[in-house]
Order: structure tokens, then C-alpha cells, then sequence
């Protein structure tokens, strides 16, 4: 018999959540917990299980009125996930039978923008409807109109509608949309950039006879971009500076400092 099994519980709502404990087969004291759709701060709420021996079915029960509470956040956040450029990692992630990217558990999201501009924004999973904080990133004019718009269009902002209405129609956030699986033909090749395979600017596919401009050195970032997005886009905000032949700037995606050859 093996020393630890894991078992897996599923609530019953309407977009499919998982906890997975992993149980010491022997005693069934709980070792560890993992989910891809609780958001963390449920999770750390269990926090007090380890070690304990766990009666599944008394679990199960105190997470359906949790879950319940949460449908309206998954139901949300699923529909940023599958319609709108969602870049970055964001939190767990699985994959669906059509090749949408499905993020559940995670609060944050860094959604893509006209202008090569992102609207990030961290969502209290219990009040999924209110305002979420929010922050921008990109060319420098194209964020101070972002949040201009965004002061004018708070006051009415509704509760009672979805997230993503909020975002697009009160504060006049316009999104890119996202990727098709797959996509990449004839129509300049944009691919999704989370694979790691697109420029971050002009979201086209990167290949290996492109001219890479840089990588970002932050390891929590390390987004790609072609040379000449890279210095047309540090050449467009005020906090680039020209050293030694090379445009220095803030990361379009992070902040952190990336530089690029000034001229072609």
C-alpha cells in the first residue's frame, strides 16, 4: 500500500472546481492541499487541516456555501479568460476541450489594450463585482488617458452587472480580444502570448529567423519582444534615455529596466 494517495473533491457549481488534499494513506492526516479554482485566500484559510485527520464529508459540505458565494467570481472571471487577450500566467491554469485557458483560482489578471497598452487588475473574489484595484502599463500617453477615462466613468460603475461590462463600457477600457487556438495564418501570424512565442507588442508570432530585440532579465517576467517594437515603443514614452548606442526604458510588460539597439 502506498504511504500517501491523493483524493480529489468536486463541488457542485456551474463552472467545475476542484480541491485535492494529499492524504498519508495510513493515518488519513492531511500532508498538503492544492486546488486550481479556490482562490488563495480560501486556501489559506485550511491552512489549519495539515496535520489534522480530515472528515471528507464534513469538508465537502463547509466548501459548498463558498463555492456558492465564488460563482459569480469564476463566472466572471471565465468570461475575461475566453474573450478578452489575457497575458502572464495569472494563477493555476487548465485548459477546456477548445483550447480556452481557464484561470479560476487566481485573483489577478493582466488583460490587453488598444494602444500597446494592460489594464492590471486584483479582484476580491467575494465582492467580484466591485470595483477591482487597478493599475495600467505601457506607452506613458496611452495609460494617462486609460485613467482619466477610468475617474470619469467610476461613480457609475454597477454592481449588478458583470466585470468585464464595467471595465469595457463604464470605464471605457477597449480590449483586445483573444487569440483564436491556433491562429497565425494569413492575417500577420498573432498568436497567444502566453506561449511564449509572440512579441508582446505587436502580438505576432515570433520565429527564430526574427531579430529578437530582448528578453526582460526579471525572472518573474522574461517577455519577448522584436527589435524594432521594442525601440519604436521606449521611443514613444518620456522615461526612455538614449547610453552607448542602446534606448533604455521600463519593461512594457513589468516596469523593469530593458534596453534595446537605438538604431536599425
Amino acid at each position: 500500500m502506498p504511504d500517501r494517495g491523493p483524493f480529489v473533491i468536486t463541488a457542485p457549481v456551474a463552472v467545475s472546481q476542484d480541491l485535492t488534499l494529499q492524504l498519508d494513506a495510513r493515518t488519513w492526516r492531511v500532508l498538503a492541499l492544492e486546488s486550481m479554482t479556490l482562490p488563495a485566500c480560501v486556501l489559506d484559510r485550511m491552512e489549519h487541516l495539515k496535520g489534522q485527520t480530515v472528515d471528507l464529508d464534513a469538508l465537502r459540505r463547509d466548501l459548498e456555501p463558498i463555492c456558492r458565494r465564488l460563482k459569480v467570481f469564476w463566472g466572471d472571471m471565465h468570461e475575461l479568460d475566453t474573450t478578452v487577450l489575457v497575458v502572464g500566467g495569472g494563477g493555476s491554469e487548465s485548459s477546456t476541450a477548445d483550447g480556452a485557458v481557464t484561470r479560476s483560482g487566481s485573483t489577478t489578471r493582466k488583460l490587453g489594450l488598444e494602444e500597446s497598452c494592460f489594464l492590471h487588475i486584483t479582484v476580491d473574489p467575494f465582492r467580484a463585482r466591485a470595483v477591482p484595484k487597478m493599475r495600467f502599463s505601457g506607452p506613458e500617453k496611452g495609460c494617462a488617458r486609460l485613467e482619466r477615462d477610468a475617474a470619469r466613468g467610476r461613480p457609475f460603475w454597477d454592481e449588478t452587472l458583470p466585470l468585464k461590462h464595467n471595465l469595457g463600457v463604464v470605464l471605457g477600457v477597449r480590449f483586445l480580444a483573444k487569440p483564436h487556438p491556433g491562429g497565425g495564418g494569413g492575417d500577420g501570424g498573432t498568436l497567444d502570448p502566453t506561449s511564449e512565442t509572440a512579441c508582446l507588442i505587436c502580438l505576432a508570432a515570433l520565429s527564430e529567423a526574427d531579430d529578437v530585440g530582448a528578453s526582460c532579465q526579471n525572472m518573474k517576467c522574461e517577455d519577448r519582444f522584436h527589435r524594432d517594437c521594442l525601440r519604436e515603443w521606449l521611443q514613444s514614452i518620456d522615461g526612455a534615455s538614449l547610453s552607448m548606442g542602446f534606448i533604455n526604458g521600463p519593461c512594457p510588460s513589468c516596469g523593469d529596466v530593458i534596453s534595446t539597439v537605438s538604431g536599425s
